[in-house]
Parts: C-alpha cells; sequence; structure tokens
C-alpha cells in the first residue's frame, strides 16, 4: 500500500512536469520489452506523455515473470546490473512473488538485513516463562552484544519479570459541523449511541473488541470523537485496527451523515472523515502514553552489586547518577517516554518477526527507571504503553519471518502477549546495557571495537 500511495503521489507530480529527476534523465531510461504479462495501457500512456513506464504497474504485478520484468526495467534506467536484487527466498522455500501481494507494490527484490541471536534472557513473566534468544535484525555493530550483556546481568539475579498490562485499540473519525455549538450537540450524541456501534462492530466485524469509551475531543467546529476498543486474550492490535478502521469508515461514518438529519436536524455535518491525527497512528504522541494504544507492557528485573561489576562494568552511584542527569535532560528537551535506546531493539525485533514497521515510531515510546538500593544493586524498571504488534496476516508469513517467530515461540495469533513481554524485557536488557556503557565511559570504545567505525575505502 506504501508504495502504491508513493506512486500515486509521483504520477500527480509528474502530469504537469514537476519532478525534475524524471523530465531531466528521460534519455536513461531504458527500452523495456512490452510481454503478455505487462500492461500495455500504461506503456500507451508512456508514449503520449513522456513519463517512463514502470513495467506490472498495478497492484496485482507480482508473478516472478512481472518482478523480472521489473528488476530489468530498473537495471536499465540505472545503466547497472542489480546481482544482489535478484535473488528471492533460499532454494528450500516454496514461497512465491505471489506471496507478496498485499505487502508491497512493484517489487523489485529482496533486501536481506542480517539477523543475530540476543540473550539467553531468563523470564519470569505472565506469558514468557523460561530462557529466551531473541532474533534480532540490525546492521548496527554492538548492538546484540550490548543486548546479550544486559541479558547476562539480569540472568545472575534471577531473570526479569513481564506483564502485559493492557490492550486497547483506537481510531478518531472526525466530524465538521457548522460551529462549536453543533460539535458539542453531535458529540453529546455520538456517546449516547455507545451501545448501537458495539452492536454494528460484533455484527459485521469482530466480536474480539469491546467498545469501552467514546472521548469526544472538540476543536472549535470539528469534532473528534476518540473509539476506544478494549481487546480479548487473542486479539491481534493491528490486524483488528484495520478492520476497525473499515468498519469506522464503511459504517459508523455513514450510518451518522444518514441519522444525524433526521435526529439532530440543527446539526449540519459538512464533512467527515474516518481518520484524524489525534489517534497518534505512527506517531509517538502524549495522551497514549497516559491511556495506551495497542498493548501496553512492562518489564522489572534487579542487578545484584556483583553483576553490576561483573557483566555491566559500573557501579550502582554510577549508573543512577547517569540515568537521574539523562532522565532531567529527557525533561528539558520534552521528549516523550525516558528511554535510552528503544528504538534500536524493538525496530530489530520488528523487522525479525514481520511486524508493521509503521509504527516503530509509537511502539517505541518507553518509560524507563533505575533505582539503587543499600546493598548496592539496582532494581530496573520499563514501562511500554503502545506497543502495536500483529502476528495474523502480513509480513509473519513469509518464511524468514515465521523462522525467526519459531525461534521464540510466537508463531499464531494468540501469542501477541508473549512478543510482547519478550520485546519489553529484551529492550531493559539493552536499555541497562546502554546506559552502563555511558556510566563507565565504555560506550565510544564498544562501538570503535564492534561498530561501524570502520568504514571501506
Amino acid at each position: 500500500m506504501f508504495a502504491s500511495f508513493l506512486q500515486r503521489g509521483i504520477r500527480a507530480f509528474e502530469v504537469i512536469d514537476r519532478v525534475p529527476l524524471f523530465v531531466t534523465r528521460r534519455s536513461k531510461w531504458g527500452p523495456v520489452e512490452i510481454t503478455d504479462v505487462i500492461d500495455k495501457t500504461y506503456h500507451e500512456q508512456s508514449k503520449k506523455t513522456g513519463i517512463p513506464y514502470v513495467p506490472g504497474d498495478q497492484l496485482n504485478g507480482h508473478s516472478e515473470e512481472m518482478c523480472e520484468a521489473r528488476r530489468k526495467w530498473v537495471e536499465s534506467s540505472a545503466g547497472k546490473e542489480l546481482p544482489y536484487l535478484k535473488g528471492w527466498w533460499s532454494p528450500h522455500s516454496d514461497t512465491t512473488t505471489d506471496e507478496l501481494h498485499g505487502l508491497i507494490e512493484c517489487p523489485i527484490g529482496m533486501s536481506r538485513i542480517p539477523v543475530g541471536m540476543g540473550g539467553p534472557l531468563l523470564f519470569n513473566g505472565t506469558n514468557v516463562k523460561d530462557y529466551v534468544v531473541a532474533p534480532i535484525a540490525t546492521t548496527e555493530g554492538a548492538m546484540v552484544a550490548s543486548a546479550t550483556r544486559g541479558s547476562r546481568a539480569f540472568n545472575g539475579s534471577n531473570g526479569v519479570v513481564t506483564c502485559v498490562v493492557k490492550e486497547t485499540i483506537s481510531q478518531s473519525p472526525m466530524f465538521v459541523t457548522s460551529n462549536v455549538k453543533q460539535a458539542d450537540m453531535l458529540s453529546k450524541w455520538l456517546q449516547s449511541k455507545q451501545e448501537f456501534i458495539q452492536r454494528v462492530i460484533v455484527a459485521r466485524y469482530s466480536d474480539k473488541v469491546t467498545l469501552s469509551k467514546l472521548k469526544p475531543f472538540i476543536d472549535c467546529e470539528t469534532l473528534h470523537m476518540l473509539h476506544v476498543f478494549t481487546t480479548s486474550d487473542d486479539c491481534v492490535v493491528d490486524y483488528d485496527l484495520n478492520i476497525l478502521t473499515h468498519a469506522i469508515s464503511k459504517d459508523i461514518a455513514t450510518w451518522v451523515e444518514e441519522t444525524v438529519p433526521l435526529e439532530l436536524p440543527y446539526v449540519d455535518i459538512t464533512a467527515s472523515w474516518a481518520y484524524s491525527g489525534l489517534v497518534g497512528d505512527r506517531k509517538p504522541v502524549q495522551h497514549n502514553s497516559m491511556a495506551s494504544r495497542g498493548i501496553a507492557v512492562a518489564a522489572e528485573g534487579y542487578i545484584s552489586k556483583h553483576h553490576l561489576a561483573k557483566y555491566l562494568k559500573t557501579s550502582a552511584a554510577k549508573l543512577y547518577e547517569t540515568w537521574m542527569l539523562a532522565r532531567r535532560a529527557n525533561t528539558r528537551s520534552c521528549t516523550i517516554g525516558t528511554t535510552a535506546n528503544a528504538s534500536n531493539l524493538v525496530t530489530a525485533i520488528f523487522i525479525a518477526t514481520g511486524q508493521n514497521l509503521g509504527y516503530i515510531s509509537e511502539s517505541s515510546v518507553c518509560y524507563t527507571s533505575i533505582e539503587k538500593d543499600s546493598n548496592g544493586g539496582v532494581q530496573v524498571k520499563v514501562d511500554m504503553p503502545q506497543v502495536m504488534l500483529s502476528l495474523k496476516g502480513g509480513a509473519v508469513n513469509l518464511p524468514t519471518q515465521r523462522d525467526c517467530l519459531r525461534i521464540i515461540a510466537c508463531e499464531g495469533q494468540d501469542k501477541t502477549r508473549r512478543l510482547a513481554e519478550i520485546i519489553a524485557g529484551f529492550t531493559m536488557a539493552l536499555e541497562v546495557s546502554l546506559i552502563s556503557a555511558v556510566s563507565a565511559g565504555h560506550f565510544a570504545e564498544a562501538h570503535d571495537r564492534l561498530g561501524r567505525n570502520r568504514p571501506k575505502e
């Protein structure tokens, strides 16, 4: 979907010759062999408009023949062979390019990211009770080693405790009226229809979600009506969010527009949208940090004085002081969250397990805390209030992602809580290791030794 939206935008500019990349480089676009599988309509349009023709520039262009034709066109336009994009999966896999339908448009190959193993980390959680090694997909040297180092420190003191606190899904349709008074009237009327909206959701879409709250936000003449749903144990947040967005767009918004003139004749809805920026979709927003959106998960663990020195090469006093100074800086800069490095771990596990990468920014919101005790140890906690996960549909069915999910026993849509706790536990391991490295003055040294500070000439 992302690629198709991008191409729609590009075409809009191409028509009026406002994209210099395509206007000035037309001579470099190579000839394209037109076959039966290539859409001839676009080819004819390219002759008339001068806009470069992309083979298989359609939503159904996912056959291997179409993908190869498209890649050869890119090679021609670039003037170079692209041999490493050519392969798809292991020859032992029976997966075909057709299975990319719904995941990407206009595919030309695979971008391969190495996967390392972090841990093992001992979990004493609600949904995870054992040692776990985590698949971490990254190209940042020192990251896997750092997560493993933090895991060893926690393992020495009985591991980590994890728990899913809450699961919610939220969406916020937007209604524009003629004035603020009408927006207020519409708000009160909608809140009185909560039971009816719930019946529509259950009857037509899903019985695994419950509309727990309708929360209005009035911006002058515009009403943002936040729909907050709680979910069942086997709900998959990202998947069911798509269902609810469809329900709000196709059914609820239409019902509101048809019913309001009959029941609220003095309210004039001039426009409506199924989505507004209020909900914080794919971006971190402050109210979701308190109210939760997605899976709210927490982790905590203790590290003794001995294991601080043995594995993290620091002391409780240094670690605590470093963290408190960092928290002050976070407060001054108005950072959402108090994390040192949560996004790194979240991104790496999202890639490895086939999660929606658009949700990385909001899923990485994390509140880390460190407390020292009189015995020279530290208690570490992380609270991640809005982790967006799905184990149904999407990239979780791709071969390498399936393998990574098998490693952590997270195959199946009823394992989202387990995956959330694993993410929280390893995020905490990486957090404490990184902060310890800073407190001990080893951070730059570790990246010199393990990281990317050795560029090739």
